[in-house]
């Protein structure tokens, strides 16, 4: 058939099977040169699979693109400055802090999760050779698990008001975790010293501690040190006896209705079943039970009957006479 340029359509089968192809592969090498473009994360160390090869984390491949997605979001993630995990965080004075520092789960322990970066790191201190950095990790992790327990002794003992234990605590913490205090957990540990130094009444040392983890090399930890900073050079509230309410208890009792009143009613002794003055209680419980509609529809019944059979009688009876045997 003709278009109506004048040009010949083709309904060949076999022409249009060519066509659909050749759109198939050109579509396939178009997106080999222009993919489209995915933020990810990092896959896992492979010295992780060598250190660690019980780990039931997967390996790289599989834990590749895990946590933050890929596309747009994770762009708008990474302009907003959030963390990778966030069911691990907990924002605080507009940082993130881990879990396991800050939020409900201050008390929980450690995991056994270490950084690609850590990997890397203690992969070059021990010159690649995976005995001895397996050694170091070890290491690593036990001075970890140590810090870690001195963080929860502080945290308990800040809860209970021994602030002076809670100093000690946190003073060992920020000396025991890998890097010190130059680490992300050393700062967040310096940071719940400085509080607790703060509430044992040692504000200058309090307030050197948390001027320190403002220029921390953290970010998150920066920020939180400023929150807290602004909180402890804030002015004390002034108050005096004027702004609180007093209450005498000994005089409670010459408040009117400031008594305790009776929560109960005194209950009246009944008499003894079957008995005269038990049957003289039962009378008027039983008028009260009848119905009064109930009686009144029945006595006009009754009257009804009365007067239909009366009106028999005189009808019918009476013209009569007598009946028979009557006089």
């Amino acid at each position: 058939s003709m278009s109506p340029c004048g040009v010949r359509r083709h309904r060949d089968p076999k022409v249009m099977l060519l066509v659909f192809m050749y759109i198939s592969v050109a579509s396939g090498f178009t997106n080999l040169l222009y993919p489209s473009i995915r933020i990810q994360t990092k896959a896992k160390s492979p010295l992780f699979s060598t250190l660690m090869p019980n780990e039931g984390k997967g390996s790289g491949a599989e834990s590749f693109g895990e946590g933050r997605g890929s596309g747009a979001e994770s762009f708008d993630d990474d302009l907003m400055g959030e963390p990778e995990k966030k069911e691990k965080k907990v924002k605080m004075f507009g940082g993130w802090l881990d879990s396991t520092v800050a939020g409900r789960d201050s008390l929980s322990s450690v995991d056994d999760e270490v950084t690609d970066e850590i990997y890397q790191k203690v992969l070059r201190d021990a010159n690649f050779n995976k005995a001895e950095a397996r050694a170091k990790l070890e290491s690593y992790l036990d001075r970890r698990k140590k810090a870690n327990d001195f963080f929860r002794s502080g945290v308990k003992s800040m809860k209970a008001g021994r602030y002076r234990n809670a100093v000690e605590s946190f003073s060992k913490a920020t000396f025991t975790v890998p890097e010190g205090v130059q680490s992300r957990e050393g700062g967040e540990y310096s940071i719940w010293l400085a509080q607790a130094l703060d509430a044992d009444g040692q504000k200058g040392k309090a307030l050197l501690t948390i001027r320190a983890c403002k220029a921390h090399s953290d970010r998150d930890v920066q920020r939180v040190a400023a929150g807290v900073e602004f909180i402890m050079l804030a002015p004390k509230l002034q108050t005096t006896s004027e702004n609180f309410a007093w209450i005498d208890y000994n005089k409670i009792e010459d408040i009117k209705d400031g008594g305790r009143k009776t929560l109960y009613a005194p209950v009246k002794k009944m008499p003894e079943k079957y008995s005269l003055e038990w049957y003289m209680l039962q009378k008027p419980q039983r008028a009260a039970a009848s119905d009064p509609a109930a009686e009144a529809s029945a006595a006009l019944a009754a009257s009804a009957t009365i007067l239909a059979g009366l009106a028999i009688y005189a009808t019918y009876v009476a013209p009569a006479g007598p009946l028979p045997g009557t006089s």
